[in-house]
């Protein structure tokens, strides 16, 4: 919109963003989500990401899901 000049649908989108972000849960940072998955590797004792990945990430999202962006 932006591009095609219409500066006041900018504005208005803008503003619906900011009210439906309230509503939305916090979602955590690269470095905690970094933090996070090196924790849980070294909790599950992870040796090989690629073939214990699928329990790396089911453990993850249990817990976090909500505050990740998958």
């Amino acid at each position: 919109m932006e591009q095609g000049g219409d500066a006041e649908g900018v504005v208005i989108e803008k503003a619906k963003i900011a009210i439906i972000e309230k509503y939305l849960p916090a979602t955590m940072s690269e470095a905690d989500v970094r933090a996070l998955v090196e924790k849980t590797i070294a909790t599950l004792n992870i040796t090989d990401i690629q073939k214990q990945k699928g329990m790396l990430i089911g453990s993850i999202m249990k817990e976090h899901g909500s505050n990740i962006d998958g």
